[in-house]
């Protein structure tokens, strides 16, 4: 309706200013474009959703191929919400600010804020200066949220170096607490690829224009005691805080895969000829060098077991044992790391508790570690396969190697496992005498897991976690990664 009285008036008025004014052609275009451009502010200011909102959101729709995920959380915390995000990159703000739904109240450092850089953005975003030094910045804060304000924070304070979840800061699960806000966590995943992170070019492979994935948790409330207080309830504050942050990593990792998967999806991240690993004596290997080798060897592998049964593997640390790892992964038999200083006896009977009677080595780690009476006392109760035998010069064209560049397609089999690899714990401190037990375990998990969530493992074995192991078969193809 406004936009049609528009139209009439407008086109009333430039009549009048042609007839009666002798309005030349080229100004009224100029006119009829400053015209425009007023009608389109007007009828901006006039749309329940912010122009910058939709601006922003088609951008990184557009370009950054935006997936947003759990959206509908963000109306579960009610009227007093704070919006916890984990921070990688300078998108972060205008990515929060395309993905909500109504305009939010950001909590920005006063250092921050002071950089000139930063300054246009302060003039289009709604902003709260958060210094630490200074209370009553804080409780204009906690003020803001107890009025309904939505508040966007990012309880690192700073962007992350490491790519993964740093330090969370005790004055921001403090604002959480004293505001009595529902907080409803959010992880960014892609712009730490980009050029506005501040991961190395050694950690992270740039992109321009990587996929952005956002997804938002249910909204949760801050388990704090209540008869602490003072500097113990602020401690408290942050630890719960710190806790909601590491379950949104966990939460929002990808357990459900193996290592060998994990390893493909690496690959096809960061690129084929992205450096993998590397040691002193062997040098470097590219992801593609990797899942070759995973390949060829995976294939010499699966005569010594049937498949889901274990096989041991004693080898240096070293990219020969990465490769040995991954191998007898994708040919569906389980790896069982064997500790050489163990000693015979202790090996025996880890050998005995995981049911395997094939153990991997090297000629070369055995002569230079000087293991051959280990060896020769092992070889009398299991069979020790050394790697040179497997893998011959004559034979290394097997399997796609020497034929170029392969794509390599995990391929999952009828064998379902709870753990990728079986890890033996002392049960007590005789050694052998008192055995080993099984510790159940995905890799996955163990991998997605925060640091020092030792509690964590154990509130993970009562979730309703689904541990889908599946042994993997990499079969090349005829293209490249």
């Amino acid at each position: 309706m406004l936009n049609a009285a528009f139209m009439v008036v407008g086109s009333v008025v430039f009549a009048v200013l042609q007839k009666g004014a002798g309005l030349s052609v080229p100004m009224s275009f100029v006119l009829l474009g400053v015209a425009s451009l007023l009608v389109a502010i007007i009828i901006g200011r006039t749309m329940p959703a912010s122009w910058m909102n939709d601006f922003l959101s088609i951008v990184f729709r557009a370009f950054f191929q935006l997936e947003v995920k759990g959206l509908e959380n963000i109306d579960k915390a009610g009227s007093k919400t704070i919006i916890a995000l984990n921070h990688v990159s300078f998108l972060d703000p205008p990515l929060a600010t395309a993905v909500l739904p109504k305009r939010p109240v950001f909590a920005i450092d006063v250092a921050m804020s002071k950089h000139w850089w930063i300054q246009p953005v302060l003039k289009v975003m709604r902003t709260m200066a958060l210094d630490p030094l200074k209370p009553f910045s804080v409780r204009d804060i906690i003020n803001a949220v107890r009025d309904g304000d939505t508040l966007v924070i990012f309880p690192e304070g700073r962007i992350t170096v490491t790519g993964s979840l740093m330090k969370v800061y005790d004055g921001v699960g403090l604002i959480a607490d004293k505001s009595d806000a529902m907080v409803v966590p959010v992880r960014i995943e892609g712009p730490e690829a980009t050029i506005f992170s501040r991961l190395k070019r050694s950690q992270v492979r740039r992109r321009w224009f990587p996929k952005i994935t956002v997804t938002i948790l249910e909204p949760v409330k801050l388990n704090v005691d209540p008869e602490l207080k003072g500097r113990k309830r602020r401690q408290a504050a942050g630890a719960a805080l710190y806790t909601i942050m590491s379950d949104l990593i966990f939460r929002t990792t990808s357990t459900d895969r193996t290592v060998v998967e994990a390893m493909i999806d690496a690959a096809k991240v960061h690129g084929p000829n992205w450096l993998a690993i590397e040691d002193p004596v062997s040098g470097q290997m590219t992801y593609k060098r990797l899942l070759q080798a995973t390949a060829v060897l995976g294939a010499k592998l699966k005569p010594l077991a049937l498949e889901g049964r274990s096989l041991g593997v004693m080898l240096p640390t070293s990219n020969g044992a990465v490769v040995t790892l991954l191998a007898v992964m994708s040919a569906g038999r389980v790896p069982a790391m064997i500790n050489f200083t163990a000693g015979a006896a202790n090996i025996l009977a880890a050998c005995r508790a995981a049911d395997l009677d094939t153990i991997l080595t090297s000629r070369a780690f055995v002569e230079k570690g000087r293991l051959d009476a280990l060896v020769e006392e092992l070889g009398k109760q299991v069979r020790i396969v050394y790697l040179e035998d497997i893998v011959a010069p004559q034979h290394a064209g097997e399997c796609g190697a020497g034929r170029g560049p392969h794509r390599f397609r995990p391929r999952r089999q009828i064998v379902q496992r709870a753990a990728g690899v079986p890890l033996f714990r002392p049960a007590g401190r005789h050694g052998a005498a008192a055995g080993f037990r099984r510790l159940d375990l995905s890799l996955s998990v163990a991998a997605a897991l925060p640091h020092g969530a030792g509690t964590g493992v154990r509130r993970l074995r009562h979730r309703a976690v689904r541990h889908r192991y599946v042994p993997q078969r990499l079969c090349p193809r005829g293209e490249s990664l």
